[in-house]
């Protein structure tokens, strides 16, 4: 079944087309979720709902977050009834301003959202956790703005820009700043292991604080009595890493192979984590 016959909604109705005058369409005055749903349950939804709080207060939207759990309750139970998702599949929510009038300021008065959301089933890079792969380094460079920093906004050109230089030999791309410091994949998170101590990027300057890296960071790291450090990483830190790991919402950890020229072992902590987040709780 393709994705595109799959169900979708609107402010909780039915409903696979948005107006021209949509404004996460024509400016990107938005954000995103995507959220993995295994067994009827959206996985980290908590931190997922925590993030749509933090991004509509950055872009000054108010998100009816009652009415939101709400949808993504029926939207699963519905999307339940198609064979072709199995017992997993995403589902994706993007949040924009309801602004229907021209020009890029709307006014502060105005902060009105349309929900929408997508089903999408999984992928087989989706499911590819288990599998160590191979990374590369983009030649786009982040630039920096902390008021996005953190978010998933709808302008992912910067992404897109990336993703050009991807090819079948690589199975991600890094990007670093402008500054030079690696700040994340084109859609993971980084993670590097060093002398028994987990080391991750700070997401102040730009990139996204994926939910998948946070449940790390509170959850899974200190259940498997590690230190952890957010700080700038570069290459040189990389190339000295005992382990290297990459995640994601939908993929969760993913170990990494080789980078560049440069090979690492399926490491102790990397294993160890793998196992402690596939036996912790992630249901709602």
């Amino acid at each position: 079944m393709k994705a595109a016959s799959l169900p979708s909604w609107v402010n909780g109705r039915p409903q696979a087309e948005i107006g021209l005058q949509n404004r996460g369409l024509a400016y990107g005055d938005g954000f995103f979720e995507t959220i993995a749903v295994s067994d009827g349950n959206a996985l980290l939804l908590p931190l997922h709902l925590e993030r749509v709080r933090q991004s509509a207060q950055k872009l000054k939207l108010t998100v009816d977050q009652i009415a939101l759990e709400k949808e993504i309750a029926i939207a699963i139970g519905e999307a339940q009834k198609y064979i072709a998702l199995a017992d997993s599949f995403i589902l994706k929510v993007i949040l924009c301003s309801a602004f229907k009038g021209r020009g890029y300021q709307r006014p502060q008065s105005f902060t009105g959202t349309h929900r929408i959301l997508q089903i999408f089933p999984l992928s087989s890079l989706d499911r590819c956790s288990t599998q160590t792969v191979k990374i590369g380094l983009s030649d786009y460079h982040l630039p920096h703005n902390d008021k996005l920093a953190g978010i998933k906004h709808l302008n992912r050109l910067d992404q897109i820009l990336a993703g050009f230089t991807l090819n079948k030999d690589i199975d991600e791309l890094l990007m670093c700043s402008v500054a030079g410091d690696v700040v994340e994949g084109s859609k993971t998170n980084l993670f590097i292991v060093k002398n028994d101590c987990v080391y991750t990027p700070k997401i102040d300057r730009c990139g996204v604080s994926g939910v998948m890296r946070q449940f790390l960071l509170n959850e899974i790291i200190p259940a498997a009595g590690l230190p952890y450090i957010e700080k700038r990483l570069f290459i040189r830190d990389l190339i000295k890493a005992d382990e290297l790991f990459l995640t994601n919402s939908i993929i969760g950890i993913w170990p990494v192979r080789s980078f560049a020229v440069h090979h690492y072992q399926k490491g102790v902590i990397t294993r160890r984590l793998q196992l402690l987040l596939a036996q912790h709780e992630l249901k709602t």
